[in-house]
């Protein structure tokens, strides 16, 4: 039904692939561990509740034995990091199957203890856990609670993997509480940040949320899409409990489509998969699924019998007492900490008082108060300096995975050489990310460059710049289109989408020159918004001019327009952005101007494109002299 690109399906082959095989090997190691080390043995403890972990998404009960052994045998060591991980292992057991009251005693108990031996990134974790038992409750205001405080931790610690789990699991109650901008935003962090990192264990969650968006927003085709995607990597890793939520989605959006032949063979696989995986809240979906589809078979029987089996899951899994005890439980782990913290209050009290009198016995006996005083306060200015540039860098370096995830979309400078040998790109951010971007993308013998100015720049561009760049590649891969006036008018299209559901209105877009030329190259396609393409030929401008609106919202939006134009050996084609033209500089520290952007591209066309880049450069260096750059700036040259 779908048909991947080759690069995306060797990706998924070989990356679940690959995760398969260490993830077997890994099982193997650490199971020859605790067959050999004896039970008084810390090591043995470790290998085992790893173990568990490893197991919990192919082989529950097995992996239940081992944690609940590696719990005993913690306790029976007073091995406290021990204790900790064996009951966030065996919760996790608990909640996959639906026993949310056991798995937040668990996460709890485990919580308490991290807090008591200091482990930060083990108490981001327990704070997540205890965000999905709410989230599967229904109680999305405590979930986000949990959620945020883990990621909190995780970016104090700056843990990206973990950061990985934290934007997932917020954009998903994003989602449940259709803030669909904001979900979306979220799960294309957690990509960006597994990405960045070489980590493939998130991804198939990402996809499959994002195909949950689009179904939500019925846009069936894309959900698909996206479910195909998620099943493909579960099934490489062998995740069963992925596999159920595939199937069942699988099954959702087949109903949707009308598929109800098909929508009914992945719920009867969901079924049999539940015969190895036990999922009180898979298995509902299912039932309810196949009820729906046997309804619009007109099999009323079916029907009815599969709307009963779905009663009788749902009465057992939903059970009020079950939320009143994770409600108790809670109650008590706030109550147990508030104590706790009034104990250590009381000892710092206790210890100031003993330090306050000490120093005014030291300030009788001694004549250097004054000095005392002064050395203090020397202490005191230094502290704070260091947290100001502890916070200086936790900022930069959020920025820096930011600028990251978005070299991630730009199509690598190699790639672009390969496919255009005599071209160049100069790009200069404003800030450490940036609004403009370039993109370039090969299709069968077509081939698609641009370049863009997103609304905004910095962090704020930059995000804008995410939406919009995966726009481009849905309009041409996804929506097979060709013509430039068309691409834009699909990529607005998906802009408004995307933005529709805001609770307040957003207006973000884009201005973008946008060309098409065939493998030949003979002939030139480009449909721009507010940005224009000029092309160079024997030392005249020959202009393209782009529609005067931008690709977003616009009160007065038209189609756009195509440009045709037959290109000659040696014709030189510049696209960019208003950043170059605008930034101030100078003796009298006035802008460059857009006249004299062209007279440098007309005066230098005859130069290979490594020297013009060369010249725009330094240009741009000696005008801005001393002065800030105004914005981002972005200009692509291609020499046919």
């Amino acid at each position: 039904m779908f048909k991947l690109p080759i690069r995306l399906s060797l990706f998924f082959l070989f990356a679940g692939a690959g995760s398969s095989f260490a993830q077997t090997q890994q099982i193997d190691s650490l199971t020859k561990v605790v067959n050999t080390l004896p039970d008084d043995d810390t090591n043995k403890v470790i290998a085992m509740y790893r173990l568990a972990g490893k197991l919990i998404s192919s082989d529950s009960k097995k992996a239940l034995d081992y944690g609940l052994e590696a719990q005993r045998l913690s306790e029976k060591l007073n091995f406290r990091r021990g204790i900790a991980s064996s009951l966030n292992n065996i919760g996790i057991i608990y909640e996959n199957s639906g026993d949310f009251e056991r798995a937040a005693d668990c996460f709890i108990r485990s919580l308490q203890i991290k807090e008591e031996i200091g482990n930060v990134q083990g108490m981001a974790n327990s704070y997540a856990n205890l965000g999905e038992v709410f989230d599967e409750q229904g109680n999305y205001e405590k979930a986000l609670y949990y959620y945020y405080k883990s990621l909190d931790l995780s970016l104090r610690e700056h843990d990206t993997s973990a950061l990985v789990n934290s934007y997932l699991d917020i954009g998903v109650v994003e989602a449940e509480k259709d803030s669909i901008p904001a979900a979306l935003a979220d799960y294309r962090r957690s990509i960006g940040f597994a990405l960045a990192i070489g980590d493939s264990s998130n991804l198939d969650d990402n996809y499959s949320n994002i195909g949950v968006v689009y179904q939500d927003m019925k846009m069936l085709d894309s959900a698909q899409f996206y479910y195909v995607i998620a099943t493909i990597i579960r099934e490489r890793m062998h995740d069963k409990y992925g596999l159920l939520n595939s199937y069942n989605n699988l099954g959702s959006v087949g109903i949707e489509l009308g598929n109800f032949k098909e929508a009914e063979q992945w719920y009867l696989k969901a079924i049999e998969l539940q015969r190895e995986v036990k999922s009180l809240s898979s298995l509902q979906s299912s039932y309810h699924g196949l009820s729906d589809v046997y309804d619009s078979l007109n099999d009323p029987g079916r029907s009815l019998d599969y709307l009963r089996k779905y009663n009788v899951v749902h009465d057992s899994l939903f059970d009020l007492r079950s939320a009143k005890a994770i409600n108790a439980m809670e109650l008590k782990y706030e109550q147990d900490k508030k104590e706790k913290e009034e104990k250590i209050k009381q000892e710092a009290e206790e210890r100031q008082r003993r330090t306050v009198l000490g120093f005014l016995i030291a300030i009788t006996l001694l004549v250097s108060g004054f000095s005392i005083f002064l050395f203090n306060r020397f202490r005191v200015i230094r502290r704070q300096k260091i947290l100001i540039e502890v916070k200086n860098k936790e900022i930069t370096d959020s920025i820096n995975y930011a600028k990251r995830l978005q070299e991630a979309i730009l199509p690598p400078r190699r790639m672009v050489q390969e496919l255009f040998p005599e071209s160049f790109i100069f790009y200069r951010p404003k800030d450490i990310v940036a609004g403009d971007f370039y993109w370039v993308m090969e299709n069968g013998d077509d081939l698609f460059f641009a370049v863009a100015d997103c609304t905004g720049h910095g962090v704020p561009g930059a995000m804008v710049s995410f939406v919009c760049s995966n726009a481009l590649d849905r309009a041409v891969k996804e929506f097979e289109l060709k013509d430039p006036g068309k691409i834009l008018d699909k990529v607005t299209e998906l802009l408004l989408d995307t933005f529709r559901k805001s609770e307040e209105e957003v207006k973000d877009g884009m201005d973008i020159s946008l060309c098409h030329v065939h493998q030949h190259r003979t002939k030139l396609s480009f449909a721009g918004a507010h940005n224009s393409c000029w092309i160079i030929r024997n030392g005249e401008l020959i202009t393209l001019e782009a529609d005067n609106q931008p690709v977003g919202k616009y009160d007065n939006l038209k189609p756009f327009r195509s440009h045709t134009f037959d290109l000659q050996k040696n014709d030189g084609l510049y696209l960019g952005t208003d950043g170059y033209s605008d930034q101030f500089g100078g003796e009298k520290g006035k802008k460059f101007k857009t006249a004299n952007v062209r007279k440098m591209l007309i005066v230098n066309a005859d130069r290979p494109m490594k020297e013009q880049l060369e010249i725009m450069s330094s240009t741009f260096e000696k005008w801005r002299g001393n002065l800030e750059q105004v914005d981002d700036v972005c200009v692509m040259g291609v020499k046919f």
